[in-house]
């Protein structure tokens, strides 16, 4: 019988895989290519990690409530919804791509990028709210709600020319 649980054993210790524990897989992943690359990033590795998984996490998640909505009885007041929930997954997935690049950087574009991610978070994460009755929508709108945080606080980052 399984109960769904793997073992990785390219760590020190094995890692039981689910939720929290995933997270700090990736996150772990995340940092260490961070850390390993040759360009040097003034970023704090950490706010950085956490953003660009924020980002991939949202994306995905946005993708799924949109494929949830369609499956709605009420999929005809779902349009908005759906129409966002592509919209921000395709913003936070390039947004994730654009922060991972830490060679020679355009600090004009990488601003502007995450300004509009951090908006598309705000307009989907807001009409997710509106449908928070549906498990899915909620789920999204949290997630976009920690994607936004996450690039807000990277934004900073860019804006006082800390890279």
């Amino acid at each position: 019988m399984s109960l769904g649980v793997k073992l990785i054993y390219s760590f020190p210790e094995p890692v039981i895989i689910c939720g929290y524990f995933i997270e700090r897989v990736l996150m772990k992943m995340i940092k260490e290519m961070i850390e390993s690359h040759p360009a040097t990033s003034s970023f704090d590795t950490s706010e950085l990690a956490e953003c660009i998984m924020n980002c991939f996490s949202c994306a995905q998640i946005c993708n799924t409530c949109a494929d949830a909505c369609l499956s709605e009885d009420n999929v005809k007041d779902m349009i908005q919804c759906i129409r966002f929930n592509h919209d921000c997954a395709d913003i936070c997935s390039a947004t994730g791509k654009m922060m991972s690049r830490l060679s020679s950087p355009s600090d004009e574009m990488l601003r502007d990028q995450i300004k509009a991610c951090i908006t598309a978070c705000e307009i989907c994460g807001n009409e997710c709210s509106s449908h928070s009755k549906m498990k899915h929508c909620a789920v999204c709108a949290q997630s976009c709600n920690e994607c936004k945080k996450a690039c807000e606080k990277i934004l900073s980052s860019v804006t006082a020319g800390v890279r």
